[in-house]
C-alpha cells in the first residue's frame, strides 16, 4: 500500500510540475516592438498577416493566431517581411518575438 500511495504523490507532483514548465514558457514570449508593422487582409475564406521588420535590426518573429496553429519562429532581416496565411476562422492576435 505504501509504494502505491509513494508513486501516486509522485505521479501528481510530476504532473503540477510539468504543468508549470508549459506555462512559464508561454510566459517568456514577448510582444514584438513597435517598430514591427502589420497588414492584415481577407478574402472571405482566409486570412492573411505581413509583418515588416523597420527595427533597423534582424529579428526573430512568429505570428500569434486564434483558432489555428501560429506560424513558425522565423528571422527577418531590416527591413524584410513574413507572411502567414489561415483559414476562417482563425483570427490574427499579434507578432510575438521568439
Amino acid at each position: 500500500m505504501k509504494f502505491r500511495r509513494a508513486t501516486t504523490t509522485i505521479a501528481a507532483t510530476l504532473t503540477i510540475v510539468a504543468g508549470g514548465l508549459v506555462t512559464a514558457s508561454s510566459a517568456l514570449a514577448q510582444q514584438a516592438p513597435s517598430c514591427i508593422t502589420t497588414k492584415t487582409s481577407s478574402s472571405g475564406l482566409t486570412r492573411t498577416v505581413t509583418a515588416t521588420n523597420n527595427c533597423g535590426v534582424d529579428m526573430h518573429l512568429v505570428i500569434v493566431w486564434q483558432y489555428a496553429t501560429d506560424s513558425d519562429c522565423l528571422g527577418v532581416g531590416a527591413g524584410y517581411a513574413i507572411t502567414s496565411q489561415r483559414a476562417y476562422p482563425a483570427k490574427f492576435i499579434r507578432v510575438d518575438r521568439c
